[in-house]
């Protein structure tokens, strides 16, 4: 989180575009800090740091925008034509069964309540913190490659208002995290996102519904999120990536109260002063 924080930062000061008003999010990440000194310190420690990286990557995702490198759309297209694939043909034939494009829609936007339902589940557990590492990584990732491979996507019922935002951060509109849309095209990050949700649910009794369900919304991708079919497998090796680094991760406070406790017995067995 705190890498993030510091490369928007310092992304923002290369570009020279103002520093967007960030005081909300970031006091309502303190309050929740605040707060789980007294209770529920896995959980609201764990949303405090959600919220502070959301917020450093929507920033760092719109100074990527903002670069205005070459668009990669003419590369992805190619790739996909190479292998045969048409992403606007897909979407064209899912636009004419409606019961499809409703189907492929609420796949689409299940990822939120996914991620919900997961933190819930996990709120004073050990694995909410795995998650958020893999969360993070595969963001992490995605962002850097977004930045050398900006494109606009392929134009579904869902796209126009993305895309108006990310040709107006690149037209040198002001970067404001209230206004961030999912402009990231290659790699899906919806893609590694689903992919990480289900090796999180794969545990649990849901593991099922939570494959199809992530099933669905990987295809759901191309249909509706704009993406052409390479951005797929670009997507999921990210979510490999993520979900294959070693798996433990604690809380801030389990870390720290750690630290200190090996602090204080190396210092309990320095010799005392005055000893000869």
């Amino acid at each position: 989180m705190l890498a993030t924080a510091l490369a928007a930062a310092a992304m923002i000061w290369a570009l020279g575009v103002p520093l967007p008003n960030v005081w909300l999010p970031l006091a309502a990440s303190a309050l929740l800090w605040a707060v789980s000194l007294k209770w529920q310190p896995n959980l609201l420690r764990g949303l405090a740091t959600l919220v502070a990286f959301s917020v450093s990557f929507t920033l760092l995702m719109e100074a990527a925008a903002f670069a205005k490198l070459p668009l990669a759309d003419g590369t992805l297209a190619s790739i996909d034509a190479a292998l045969g694939l048409s992403a606007p043909g897909l979407v064209a034939w899912v636009a004419k069964h409606p019961w499809i494009a409703l189907l492929m829609k609420c796949a689409y936007f299940s990822v939120m309540p996914q991620t919900c339902l997961l933190i819930l589940m996990n709120a004073e557990k050990p694995e909410l913190w795995v998650f958020l590492r893999r969360f993070f990584l595969a963001a992490q990732i995605s962002l850097c490659l977004f930045f050398f491979f900006p494109a606009e996507g392929v134009e579904t019922c869902l796209s126009p208002p993305v895309m108006a935002r990310f040709h107006a951060l690149r037209g040198g509109a002001p970067l404001d995290w209230q206004q961030a849309q999912g402009i990231v095209t290659f790699p899906s990050f919806h893609v590694a996102w689903g992919l990480i949700l289900l090796a999180s649910f794969w545990n649990s009794p849901l593991r099922w519904p939570a494959a199809v369900l992530n099933g669905l919304m990987i295809a759901s991708t191309v249909t509706t999120g704009g993406h052409y079919f390479i951005d797929v497998p670009g997507g999921a090796l990210v979510g490999l990536v993520a979900i294959l680094q070693p798996s433990t991760a604690t809380a801030p406070g389990a870390w720290v109260s750690g630290v200190w406790k090996q602090l204080t017995r190396r210092v309990a067995k320095l010799p005392s002063a005055g000893t000869g």
